[in-house]
């Protein structure tokens, strides 16, 4: 109980730090593209991060269940290469698309399911600090449930940093997105995801 205390406080750490600098280029645009006001911020904020927490829960799985498909897994130039693939094409969708949404049933409510997906995937491409953790829970595991517990915790704890920045996104997102500017900031927004793509690719080729 007092180690998952601690990831949940290294969660909230690292969203506060490397998180919300990694992430706050992707959450703008994301984000900002179609809310207008702070509630609509925060739900697509939980969508892409609740993402994440889905896909550190299965590193955490991995990483109480074995060592070394862990470091298989992460080490793998594939999946860098499946993220920037899919950050490309997202790119390119973002710039294209016309603001589709999906309906979640029952609820009635419009819901970018897009994003989910986004933070799934972006999730699964590890970084230097995600990959340090897992390798600690690994050491210190008493099993899969608390691998993945543990995984839970930390991408909860990760989530105020992007959340906090949501509330705001889509406000300044609105004073820049103005009838002269906004194919601009779309063109600007559809590169940071493709520069992301493409890096990772380059980072694939690097392993």
């Amino acid at each position: 109980m007092k180690l998952h205390g601690n990831f949940f406080l290294s969660g909230i750490i690292f969203g506060f730090s490397f998180c919300l600098i990694n992430c706050g280029l992707l959450l703008f645009p994301v984000v900002g593209e179609g809310s207008h006001n702070y509630k609509q911020g925060l739900l697509k904020g939980i969508l892409f991060n609740f993402g994440k927490i889905f896909s550190y829960s299965f590193y955490g799985g991995i990483a109480s269940y074995s060592h070394f498909l862990l470091k298989t897994f992460i080490e793998s130039k594939y999946s860098f290469i499946v993220g920037g693939i899919f950050l490309i094409i997202y790119g390119i969708w973002f710039f294209l698309k016309t603001g589709g949404k999906y309906v979640v049933a029952g609820k009635f409510q419009k819901i970018n399911l897009h994003i989910f997906l986004l933070g799934l995937i972006y999730g699964l491409v590890p970084c230097g600090p995600l990959i340090g953790f897992f390798l600690y829970v690994f050491y210190v595991s008493k099993g899969i449930l608390f691998g993945v517990i543990s995984g839970f915790l930390f991408g909860l704890g990760a989530i105020f940093g992007p959340l906090t920045l949501c509330i705001f996104i889509p406000y300044i997102w609105k004073f820049l997105y103005r009838s002269s500017f906004k194919i601009f900031l779309r063109l600007i927004s559809s590169f940071i995801f493709i520069f992301w793509g493409v890096n990772l690719i380059l980072l694939s080729l690097s392993h």
